[in-house]
């Protein structure tokens, strides 16, 4: 994953769905497949390099899912075992603050290196209507300390369920942290899940690491190795990120992140955004869990939902930046509407069976 200097370019709707048609749209032969006799894939809506996701019609029930078919080229060192094991366990976690994980299994297609046929991994998941707090984060800027609050801890709540269940994100960031319109909090994308304990086949090989660099631990950079507590790191720099507008640890250069996020400490809080005023406590929650050494970081999600829920709502921060068109009107569900995460295409595509 590319560096990113921090969330100053924002794009239109419109604009980020041309960019996105331009490059898969036309190239992708998936379309109108029905996997396994049930899963009609009717538009792509996302692309990246774990796979390919889907707008899909559960044939079964006549229900709109999400399909996710993996990129085979991505799985070259992870055991089938594990990935069969973490995908079960995933789907018996039934919680409001995690995306639901409807059906898991394989298909016959096409592999992308050889043009032989090949077993292929899909994940079936529920439709959410709203928008990635990435996405919003590019309009906002900035978020007022009762909607950070409200985001963080119900991401707590979230990842307090997967480290129950002895799973592990891998991957917390503003992208895989999805806001319904009806405010609810969900975490997704289980590209890089592990369990506590890897797999001896899965030892992450010397000089690499899983995750998106600018949301990275120390830990996971030094040997490719962490614990749950990976994850609260990752998820303070989503906080600092959320207030401040800025990333924590920033350059255009992949190895001074890296080397940042081992050796420097942030700028405090209330320093990379002084319309903060004197919000101390909302420094100490960012800082400790910024932690470079994990046992004097936040020991568990719970902890840190802890003292997040302790700031009052009326914390003195102020949205900075905000853009024009939502000056004149505070209607989030007329934001989410102009920034719709599942774009209507014109027409279908014929079903054809895998």
């Amino acid at each position: 994953t590319q560096p990113m200097a921090g969330r100053t370019k924002s794009h239109s709707p419109a604009e980020r769905l041309a960019r996105f048609n331009s490059f898969h749209n036309k190239h992708d032969d998936n379309a109108g497949l029905i996997i396994n006799q049930r899963y009609w894939l009717r538009h792509l809506i996302g692309a990246g390099g774990m796979g390919k996701v889907y707008s899909a019609v559960d044939q079964a029930d006549n229900s709109e899912v999400v399909v996710k078919i993996r990129d085979k080229r991505t799985h070259k060192r992870v055991s089938r075992k594990r990935i069969t094991s973490e995908i079960n366990a995933l789907k018996q976690i039934n919680h409001p603050n995690i995306v639901t994980l409807r059906d898991a299994g394989t298909f016959m297609g096409t592999n992308p290196l050889s043009g032989g046929l090949c077993e292929i991994a899909f994940e079936v998941m529920e439709l959410m209507v709203g928008v990635d707090l990435g996405k919003y984060l590019d309009s906002m800027k900035t978020l007022q300390w009762a909607s950070a609050k409200s985001i963080i801890s119900q991401s707590c709540d979230g990842l307090g369920a997967m480290h129950g269940n002895g799973i592990i994100h891998h991957d917390i960031k503003p992208e895989n942290i999805f806001i319904v319109e009806n405010g609810t909090v969900k975490i997704f994308d289980f590209d890089l899940t592990r369990f506590c304990s890897l797999d001896p086949q899965d030892e992450v090989p010397p000089g690499t690491f899983y995750g998106t660099l600018n949301y990275l631990s120390p830990e996971k950079i030094i040997n490719g190795k962490a614990d749950h507590r990976s994850d609260l790191f990752s998820l303070g720099i989503v906080l600092y990120e959320m207030l401040t507008g800025r990333l924590p640890f920033r350059s255009p250069r992949m190895i001074e992140i890296a080397a940042r996020i081992l050796n420097e400490q942030p700028a405090p809080v209330t320093q990379a955004a002084p319309w903060l005023g004197a919000a101390k406590k909302i420094e100490r929650i960012v800082m400790r869990a910024l932690e470079k050494d994990p046992d004097k970081r936040y020991q568990s999600a719970k902890e840190m939902k802890h003292d997040v829920l302790e700031v009052a709502d009326q914390s003195p921060v102020m949205v900075r930046h905000m853009p024009m068109e939502m000056q004149s009107s505070d209607s989030w569900k007329d934001f989410l509407g102009r920034m719709s995460t599942f774009p209507i295409v014109p027409q279908d595509t014929a079903p054809m069976q895998a």
